[in-house]
């Protein structure tokens, strides 16, 4: 049964770098493997629902071998055309409140919340 308004969208990625070169100096900044998956609601024309869910494997944070751990990260937004130019987006990241970083020692935001107002003639 098909749901009308509803897309599901997947991506992954799968990355393999090799220094040919200088084989002792990492690659930085780059997971070996990226998973995304997102639900997009939209109902009575106004109203839009997005779910997602991201996970990245370790990844080197410098180049001679300092590892950031790996990651999943679940987030939500809701959107609402309140006027014929004008929306409200609210929306949690890191809804789980998941400790990690992209570089090793540097933690990324927790649980983060956000509130906006769009104009837009579009």
């Amino acid at each position: 049964m098909a749901l009308k308004g509803l897309n599901a969208s997947v991506h992954y990625t799968y990355m393999r770098r090799k220094n040919e070169t200088l084989p002792g100096i990492r690659f930085t900044n780059v997971p070996n493997h990226k998973l995304f998956g997102a639900l997009d609601y939209t109902f009575l024309q106004r109203v839009n629902l997005l779910a997602s869910v991201e996970y990245n494997s370790k990844r080197y944070s410098t180049s001679y071998g300092t590892k950031a751990n790996g990651y999943t990260l679940v987030n939500a937004k809701a959107s609402v055309k309140v006027y014929k130019y004008v929306s409200i987006e609210g929306g949690v990241n890191n809804i789980f409140d998941r400790d990690y970083s992209l570089i090793e020692g540097f933690p990324e935001a927790g649980r983060n919340f956000m509130l906006t107002l769009i104009f837009s003639n579009l």
